[in-house]
């Protein structure tokens, strides 16, 4: 009903009220305009109900529409939050192996660089021999391919698949370390020697090998120096390198006539191979207490012919039955120096008066 019936209904509201107070107009007909008033107003009502009961069917609809989307929504800001957080994780995963891979080319620069000066001392000496160059050439070798990953992950030319493994980057290192041992085979290093300011190093220590060790005849030695950081009044140690290994077993030998003395003679290795072996060492010597047959070969130790290991818990572990002989004789990895069984007394341990 629209808004004119609803004014018509009342205007036919107000004759019957006002019929009502006429005497002229019989009671049948005033109350039949009344139903018919009251009809009326009953049709209205009812044409209202039923357009509100629609109304709110259509807003139930609606309701529900926009439920649906918002629930839509809702997952689909929860699937980007997954996968926001997997290309973080991603993202800081990438990070790390860059990292890693930077500090990995840092420490090999920087051995890499100590070999270089090694190498520009052994330079200085006229009879360093050919198997001497030779290590020279593999050590620029390795210095050049190292310097070339480096260039590539800094410049950011190289996919994550071009970036070296961990497999790669240790037999890199295993490389420089074995290099490292070649050139220091026929290096010893003397300890607790005092130091002056003005003094000849190599006088020095050819006076020490005569009077300490009782070796007459003149031992060839290419490089004296002492090296390390001065502190307080200690005296640093001195590094020799000996142009024959005769010489050298000679030195070793007699280095037992400095037990009860301050002063030591050890061979030289590259500093991981010396922390295995400074491990290694009580092992060493708890075994050697017992009877027992022990030998430390360059960071392997033997006793009794079974190989032992020391952990990260600084625990020896004994492995598989490995005897000393057959270590010689293997074949190692491409990386690693062929053993020798002439070497065995190379690498003996350290005969001192005092360790280190």
């Amino acid at each position: 009903m629209s808004l004119n019936e609803t004014s018509t209904l009342i205007a036919e509201s107000r004759k019957i009220v006002e019929a009502a107070h006429s005497d002229t107009l019989e009671p049948n007909v005033l109350l039949n305009m009344i139903l018919q008033i009251v009809t009326n107003i009953d049709k209205r009502i009812e044409i209202m109900e039923t357009t509100m009961i629609k109304s709110v069917d259509d807003l139930k609809k609606e309701i529900l529409s926009v439920s649906g989307r918002v629930r839509k929504l809702e997952n689909l800001s929860t699937d980007l939050t997954v996968k926001v957080t997997e290309c973080e994780s991603s993202c800081q995963g990438v990070s790390n192996l860059f990292d890693n891979a930077d500090k990995q080319i840092k420490t090999n620069t920087r051995n890499i660089i100590h070999q270089d000066q090694r190498l520009k001392k052994l330079e200085e000496n006229p009879n360093e021999s050919n198997a001497d160059r030779s290590q020279s050439e593999k050590m620029e070798c390795l210095h050049q391919r190292i310097r070339v990953l480096e260039s590539k992950i800094k410049s950011g030319n190289t996919s994550i698949s071009q970036i070296p493994t961990n497999n790669e980057i240790r037999e890199l290192q295993e490389s420089v370390i074995d290099l490292q041992c070649r050139s220091m085979k026929n290096n010893l290093i003397f300890t607790n020697l005092a130091e002056q300011p003005t003094e000849d190093v190599e006088i020095k220590l050819r006076t020490f090998i005569f009077e300490k060790l009782g070796i007459e005849h003149k031992i060839e030695i290419g490089n004296v120096h002492r090296f390390g950081k001065r502190y307080n009044d200690r005296p640093r140690p001195i590094v020799a390198r000996f142009l024959y290994h005769k010489d050298l077993r000679m030195v070793l030998d007699q280095a037992t006539w400095l037990k009860n003395t301050p002063f030591g003679i050890h061979q030289q290795f590259p500093k991981p191979i010396e922390d295995k072996r400074r491990k290694l060492y009580p092992v060493l010597k708890d075994a050697k207490r017992q009877g027992k047959h022990a030998v430390l070969v360059r960071d392997k130790l033997f006793i009794n012919g079974s190989q032992y290991f020391v952990d990260d818990t600084d625990e020896a572990t004994h492995v598989n039955r490995i005897s000393y002989r057959d270590s010689l004789l293997t074949t190692p990895k491409e990386a690693d120096r062929p053993y020798k069984r002439q070497r065995r007394s190379d690498s003996s341990p350290l005969v001192t008066g005092n360790a280190y």
